[in-house]
């Protein structure tokens, strides 16, 4: 026969009166749902002394003992311990005496003339039962307490009953400022909702959980409050993401062939322009149409840098150097109703950047702020170097990693901007501007560029006070060189024999004739294929392949690596209009042989050549 082993209960008596203790002590002895473990004392202090040496579970307590009169017995044991269920045992009976020892933490209250060994049984395992019930419900309250969500309860009238920790820093506001007080939304049952919170006078997002539950025995809503708004600020961001690569993709694929043909449009025209024999306004005509084409080759490459697909061709730079040289330029854009002010730190550390896109940074930005002065104002243009610190405060400089950072500002005294249009600012086609005034590139421009280069751009505006654009650029150790401006001169000549791939007919057909104008031998292929086998029926030697990166039938690097194969000494050069990613992917950036981008111009083609056969001729790659 297998014997259940009996709970073990420690049960203290605090009773004077020998009798009632011995009485007491006999009832309890007795109980057969125990084994009982029982102390007695006659005073409060030797109560107090066997708690501190004892662990009590269950305490039967006069209040009227030789140290300690009435409830003030009771208030002495609580406060040296909440972790006894403690029964009343008093001859004085008053329904005030009853009330005020259980508000004090009495489980029960029972009048000695009407104890029985059973009255007795039934209270301790009520007190038991009532006290393990409260333990349980100071636990919950306390993992609730911990809850990292904010968890708040509302009575049916809207009154909140319990707030805990989560939720108080939530709200940014003290225990007492919100019990008893009536929240800002409706809290209903089973209802899922999005809420915003103000703390202070920032705005918190919080997704709403509510469910019904007892408080105090009456009926009561629970809601849980969980902060979303770093999440939510990183869904826009993710959102305005998925916009831009979006965009940059199909501006990509767009400028492949688009570049191709403004290839063919400003080759042609830079051969007139070198041809002898022209009328001054056949001259000016072609110029004119040259002009025309880099304006279009300058959207395809402004679309590519907001998609962050252009190719860079990056330099150490001054960037005081950049915004010197732009000054004129930017006095007449912004106009005579604007106050320009220019305030450059000497002797800044140098960035890694392609001059070119870095003034369309400044450009972008400046055209912006001007744009939003219409009633003219003040704008500054400042540069200065700066150091962000690990911890640095996110709100200030989000996303902005540790670092040293060379900083172009760009602050404006305009309109200014809402929290809403401050977060679609950089998002392609976004624009405020009025119909015709404005095509939402230019700021999609600039983060593709500053994002291109490691770089960060940090917004800040208030509404009716401006702007302020603050660009953070990796600063360098290296020398800044000053980026160099191309002087015109005659197209160089040469007489080797170049091995031309290039599947567009126009561009094929136009680089020939800079070729062959310039005094170059040209054996023309249609794509890859064509020229291996071209190659393969030309008996003398081959100088240099110049070759398109994608072609049918065979690619660019794959036709390279078979020429070379048969003709060692050979040079190479692959033109695209295709973006840094599809480039890399191809393994034709960073490699050794030279690279052109589309649209090229006759002197760029033709200088590009020269340059690369006579690193040949000097044992170069």
């Amino acid at each position: 026969m297998v014997t259940l082993e009996r709970p073990l209960l420690r049960v203290l008596v605090v009773e004077d009166n020998q009798a009632d203790a011995d009485l007491t002590l006999d009832w309890l002895l007795g109980f057969s749902e125990y084994d009982m473990s029982v102390e007695h004392a006659r005073t409060l202090r030797d109560a107090l002394e066997t708690m501190s040496c004892w662990h009590v579970d269950v305490m039967f307590l006069d209040l009227n003992l030789p140290d300690s009169k009435g409830v003030s017995t009771l208030r002495a044991i609580r406060s040296r311990s909440d972790e006894i269920a403690i029964v009343v045992l008093s001859g004085m009976e008053s329904a005030e005496l009853r009330n005020l020892s259980r508000r004090l933490g009495a489980m029960d209250f029972v009048h000695k003339n009407e104890s029985s060994r059973h009255l007795v049984e039934r209270t301790m395992q009520h007190a038991l039962d009532r006290f393990r019930a409260r333990g349980r419900a100071r636990q919950m309250e306390r993992l609730v307490s911990q809850n990292p969500d904010g968890v708040i309860v509302v009575d049916a009238k809207g009154a909140v009953q319990f707030v805990n920790a989560a939720a108080l820093e939530l709200f940014g506001r003290r225990r007492e400022e919100l019990v008893g007080e009536s929240l800002g939304f409706s809290v209903a049952e089973g209802r899922a909702a999005e809420v915003e919170i103000l703390r202070g006078a920032e705005r918190r997002i919080c997704e709403m959980r509510v469910t019904g539950v007892e408080w105090q025995d009456a009926p009561a809503f629970l809601a849980t409050l969980r902060d979303v708004t770093e999440q939510r600020r990183l869904a826009d961001l993710l959102r305005q993401q998925q916009r831009i690569e979006a965009v940059g993709t199909l501006a990509g694929g767009v400028a492949h062939d688009f570049n191709n043909l403004m290839a063919v449009v400003l080759g042609y025209c830079e051969s007139l322009a070198f041809s002898d024999g022209l009328s001054a306004s056949d001259a000016e005509a072609v110029v004119g149409i040259q002009q025309a084409a880099e304006s279009a080759a300058g959207l395809s490459r402004r679309l590519l840098a907001f998609g962050r697909r252009s190719t860079m061709e990056p330099v150490p730079t001054d960037l005081n150097v950049i915004v010197s040289e732009l000054e004129r330029m930017l006095r007449r854009l912004v106009g005579a109703g604007i106050d320009l002010r220019l305030a450059m730190e000497p002797s800044l550390p140098a960035v890694l950047v392609d001059p070119a896109q870095l003034e369309q940074v400044v450009l972008n930005l400046v055209v912006n702020a001007r744009d939003a002065m219409a009633s003219g104002g003040r704008l500054s243009i400042e540069t200065r170097s700066a150091r962000v610190e690990a911890g640095e405060d996110a709100e200030v400089r989000p996303g902005v990693e540790p670092g040293a950072y060379v900083v172009l500002s760009v602050a404006d005294t305009g309109e200014g901007m809402s929290e809403e249009v401050r977060g679609r600012v950089f998002e392609p086609f976004f624009t405020t501007k009025g119909e015709g005034k404005g095509t939402g590139l230019g700021l999609a421009v600039v983060h593709g560029i500053v994002d291109q280069h490691r770089g960060h751009v940090v917004v800040a505006s208030e509404l009716a006070r401006g702007t302020t654009f603050d660009v953070y650029l990796p600063a360098i150790e290296r020398t800044a060189e000053s980026h160099p401006r191309s002087e015109p001169y005659r197209l160089p000549h040469g007489t080797e024999t170049v091995l031309l791939a290039e599947d567009e007919p126009e561009v094929r057909a136009m680089a020939r004739l800079v070729l062959e104008s310039c005094g170059y031998r040209v054996l023309e292929s249609a794509d890859g294929q064509e020229a291996l086998e071209r190659a393969r029926e030309h008996a003398e030697r081959i100088d240099l392949l110049l070759s398109d990166v994608v072609m049918p039938r065979k690619s660019g690097p794959d036709l390279a690596r078979e020429i070379a194969a048969e003709h060692p000494d050979v040079r190479t050069i692959f033109i695209s209009g295709y973006g840094d990613d599809v480039l890399a992917r191809l393994g034709v950036i960073g490699g050794k042989a030279g690279f052109l981008r589309k649209p090229f111009t006759a002197e760029r083609l033709a200088r590009a050549v020269r340059d690369r056969l006579a690193a040949g001729a000097e044992g170069g790659s």
